[in-house]
């Protein structure tokens, strides 16, 4: 199992993803999957995305682990305290509690994918080599976006 230590060493570490990545329709939803490489150790982490009707979320995932999460969903109770968070929010490794601790961010655009896309790998500090090509909304053309390094 992967200690908090242990995700926040490897959440601060440079990493990249070397190919080009689009979302991709699946039934009602969209899905995004990449390939992460941490750059000083070659350890691989995995990049995932969702989009569905009224939920949407990010998550960098090392050793099947999910060390940092952006999620945009109805409602989410941190266990420790109680707390109700109606916001949208990330989730971050804890020990004890796995990834169910959360916390309002204000380091994210919030309201379009792209964005929260983009300032999620730049939390993550994960470069991007490839084409990152946007999601919009139906029958709206989609955006290349190069980011090159």
């Amino acid at each position: 199992m992967v200690t908090a230590a242990v995700a926040e060493t490897i959440l601060v570490k440079p990493k990249v993803i070397g190919a080009n990545i689009s979302w991709k329709s699946h039934g009602s939803s969209n899905r995004l999957e990449a390939t992460v490489l941490v750059i000083d150790t070659n350890e691989v982490c995995y990049l995932k995305g969702y989009v569905g009707r009224t939920n949407r979320s990010l998550v960098l995932l090392y050793n099947i682990t999910p060390i940092r999460k952006w999620t945009v969903h109805s409602q989410h109770r941190n266990p420790d305290t109680g707390e109700i968070v109606r916001e949208p929010h990330k989730h971050t490794w804890d020990d004890e509690y796995e990834d169910r601790i959360v916390y309002i961010p204000d380091d994210i655009r919030v309201g379009d994918i792209n964005n929260e896309f983009i300032d999620f790998l730049a939390e993550c500090n994960i470069t991007m080599r490839g084409q990152y090509v946007s999601l919009r909304p139906l029958g709206e053309p989609h955006e290349q976006i190069e980011f090159g390094i």
